[in-house]
């Protein structure tokens, strides 16, 4: 079973990704549980059925006082001043048409501190075509809060039909609590290509293309796209897609062409239905023979000069970028200057991009500040 574990700090809402579909979530809108007082005997161990999910009350309380609840009030589950144990579990969830889903809870603390002693826990866990039984788990202990959503990404799912959704806590009354705002299923969405990986390589006056798939489906064809600036693709090639497989192939395409310092690829996947996928950025430090542009030394902390060749044969426009694309410098460059030096003395530490057009040719180098 494939599984990670994803931690987020505070409460958030549940985004979607394409493709992916909510098979289950909580349905708090039932008012119910178990409240206590100082007047009446303590709620019976028992269960509350709240629609599509049951809560279930397993260990009295320490002390009986009228805040005393375990119990959703509508719109969230809310255990407050409670001293005792309970648990969730959700309703048999059919899992049989899905291959891979993520299960995330939401909650939140009610008070100065929801576990402060040794003996108290709060435990999130699933299982798959079995008995309720925390077959994978998070668990929440002491000196910790309930101010940490969990989820758990991509579980592997094949071949099981159902699954047991769980938690369980154990809390003395100590005059806090904790809200469940949300707890939801999501299937994931089968990748159209599995991508093993995806290489460029400069080879004499060209740059090679080879990836690799691991299994495709419903793959129509791959786009090679192309940026000076790793910004802006434009689309140099296409190669025929395997449609649907299990079995590993292998792909190229040769780049005759490349312009002149760094050249950036990603592969653009279609569908037979027009979906895009696009993949990682893979780029090759390309400088011909004709280059205009050299950049000396490539690591820096004080000044970098610009080279530009001898025959540089018209103006140009010299521009420095940070590789969140922000422009930091610019200079319009005539005609057979020889050098520049810029002075990065106020540049934060990292790698910059420097381009220079000219005409229709554009060359971009790159440089690392210390």
């Amino acid at each position: 079973m494939k599984k990670t574990t994803t931690l987020f700090l505070g409460l958030c809402c549940t985004v979607l990704s394409w493709g992916q579909t909510t098979i289950y979530q909580a349905d708090f809108s039932t008012v119910g549980g178990f409240m206590h007082s100082t007047t009446s005997p303590p709620a019976p161990i028992g269960t509350f059925d709240g629609g599509n999910y049951t809560i279930g009350y397993l260990m009295p309380p320490s002390t009986d006082v009228t805040t005393n609840s375990f119990r959703s009030d509508g719109t969230k589950l809310v255990s407050a001043d409670f001293g005792g144990e309970a648990g969730f579990v959700a309703d048999l969830i059919d899992i049989s048409a899905v291959s891979n889903i993520t299960i995330t809870g939401i909650g939140s603390t009610l008070g100065a501190n929801d576990f402060n002693d040794s003996g108290e826990f709060f435990r999130w866990g699933y299982s798959l075509d079995g008995a309720l039984a925390f077959t994978d788990e998070f668990t929440i202990t002491s000196g910790t809060s309930l101010n940490t959503p969990v989820s758990f990404e991509n579980i592997d799912v094949s071949g099981a039909t159902s699954l047991a959704l769980v938690f369980d806590f154990n809390m003395d009354d100590d005059g806090t609590g904790f809200e469940i705002t949300s707890i939801e299923v999501t299937s994931n969405p089968a990748m159209p290509i599995e991508l093993a990986h995806f290489q460029a390589k400069r080879v004499d006056q060209s740059v090679a293309l080879t990836w690799q798939t691991s299994s495709e489906i419903d793959n129509h064809y791959m786009a090679i796209e192309r940026s000076q600036d790793g910004r802006e693709f434009q689309e140099i090639g296409r190669v025929q897609g395997a449609g649907t497989t299990n079995i590993p192939q292998n792909y190229s395409l040769i780049d005759q062409s490349p312009a002149n310092g760094i050249n950036y690829y990603r592969l653009r996947q279609v569908d037979f239905d027009g979906k895009t996928d696009y993949s990682e950025v893979v780029s090759v430090d390309f400088k011909g023979a004709n280059s205009e542009l050299t950049v000396r030394p490539t690591e820096a902390s004080t000044w970098v000069t610009l080279e530009l060749s001898a025959g540089f044969p018209e103006n140009g426009n010299l521009q420095v970028f940070d590789l969140n694309g922000r422009l930091l410098y610019q200079q319009e460059v005539a005609a057979g200057a020889p050098t520049m030096d810029l002075d990065v003395r106020n540049f934060a530490a990292g790698q910059y991009v420097v381009r220079l057009i000219a005409g229709s040719r554009v060359e971009t180098q790159r440089f690392f500040k210390k």
